[in-house]
């Protein structure tokens, strides 16, 4: 019995398809239509999911809302008060003294800093205000309501509670 040989043209590396014909080789209309629909329907599905990985307004919730607990958790570990001073409407610092009812003698904490991203702004508390002091019990003076706004007029309302904790009063908001 006689050895098949293999057509010319189908080496290893041909395909066989239902649209080709015998000895048909390289990549054909309906083959780059496919890729196409593929690539498309994958790049719809995964646009919303990138799109909130660059939410500014909910990063500097977040941001916020580490950096109030950063100043709780300083003021309990140095036995002081540490207090929430409004710089500009892009900047808030932590400012460290005795107690929270002292008039003088505040010292600003490096450590205790946020400076929110270009476009965003910080607005309801004067400018030079004091937000908020923690004691060394890590319990606040005062729960503020704030506004972040970004670039694109979209706004997150945040209050801060007086154990510390932010709530992003309108979580569905700045999408």
């Amino acid at each position: 019995m006689a050895q098949e040989r293999p057509e010319a043209g189908r080496g290893v590396g041909a395909r066989k398809g239902p649209w080709r014909k015998p000895g048909q080789r390289g990549v054909t209309l309906i083959d780059v239509i496919l890729i196409l629909v593929i690539v498309g329907t994958l790049t719809t599905l995964s646009v919303p999911a990138f799109r909130s990985l660059s939410n500014d307004l909910r990063s500097a919730v977040t941001e916020t809302s580490a950096f109030v607990a950063q100043a709780r958790s300083q003021a309990m570990s140095t036995s002081s008060s540490l207090r929430i001073r409004v710089v500009s409407d892009q900047e808030l610092l932590g400012e460290r003294n005795r107690n929270c009812r002292a008039t003088g003698g505040w010292e600003a904490d490096g450590r205790v800093r946020l400076e929110y991203r270009e476009g965003l702004r910080l607005s309801g508390p004067e400018v030079d205000s004091v937000l908020l002091c923690f004691d060394s019990r890590g319990v606040s003076d005062a729960n503020p309501t704030f506004l972040l706004t970004d670039r694109e007029g979209r706004s997150r309302e945040i209050e801060v509670l007086l154990g510390g904790g932010v709530v992003d009063r309108d979580p569905g908001g700045g999408e």
